[in-house]
């Protein structure tokens, strides 16, 4: 029996207000997941990962052309995909869920030897915008004296790192309390050619409380769906001349 059809966008939870940093409350009397937010939110491990492979050729060909990277691509691509799914927005307040307008991703950056730091990149719909300001954040993670890992107590994040050398079937991910933690996660590893096109294994883990695997291959679909159809990618401003030149 073939699968019935996968909706773009999933189904956006009742707001009952805005809070001090401008997520949306979620009326958890009237949120159709409220159920489930509880039932899973009682696991000791409520999380839950699912790796498969996109193809990505389109849009690393056209990355080539523009002369853009193909990290930044995908790793705009994927945020552009998790912020079109409330549920990915999504997160757990104690006994409260927001829902934030944006998320951005905050990802590992390799620096010096075999070691890295956290880097966070403000998401643009507008791809040469978000180019700009990943490229201005990853600089200045570059130049920081040490590794920084407090992100101020915001929750409008993304972790997302990449595993370039692996095409790995399996990943998971520490979190030091998990079932407080609801941050979505999102890996990638190497983009391998093959005929036709170039594959590569991407991972979602996420909160059982706010995802079901419906919702997992929404991100999916959209993910390929970018890459697909990179209309998206521009290249970059020219710079402009030197003075007197």
């Amino acid at each position: 029996m073939p699968p019935s059809a996968l909706p773009e966008v999933d189904e956006a939870p009742p707001l009952l207000g805005q809070t001090a940093d401008g997520a949306g409350q979620i009326d958890r009397s009237r949120w159709a997941r409220e159920a489930h937010a509880r039932f899973f939110s009682g696991f000791a491990d409520p999380h839950f990962n699912v790796v498969a492979e996109v193809e990505l050729g389109p849009m690393l060909a056209a990355a080539e052309a523009a002369g853009r990277s193909p990290f930044l691509a995908m790793l705009w691509a994927t945020s552009a995909a998790a912020n079109r799914l409330h549920c990915l927005r999504l997160r757990l307040r104690g006994d409260a869920a927001v829902l934030h307008p944006v998320v951005h991703p905050s990802f590992t950056l390799r620096v010096e030897g075999e070691r890295f730091r956290y880097c966070t990149a403000p998401f643009s719909p507008d791809f040469g915008d978000f180019c700009a300001g990943a490229e201005a954040a990853m600089a200045a993670t570059r130049a920081a004296p040490a590794l920084e890992i407090d992100a101020g107590g915001r929750d409008d994040l993304l972790f997302v790192s990449s595993l370039p050398w692996l095409r790995f079937t399996s990943v998971q991910h520490a979190a030091m309390d998990p079932r407080r933690d609801s941050f979505p996660r999102i890996t990638w590893g190497r983009f391998c050619p093959e005929a036709g096109g170039v594959r590569a294994p991407l991972s979602l883990q996420g909160h059982h409380a706010l995802l079901d695997g419906i919702h997992v291959a929404m991100f999916f679909a959209g993910v390929e769906a970018l890459a697909a159809a990179p209309r998206w990618m521009t290249p970059p401003a020219p710079r402009p001349a030197p003075a007197g030149g």
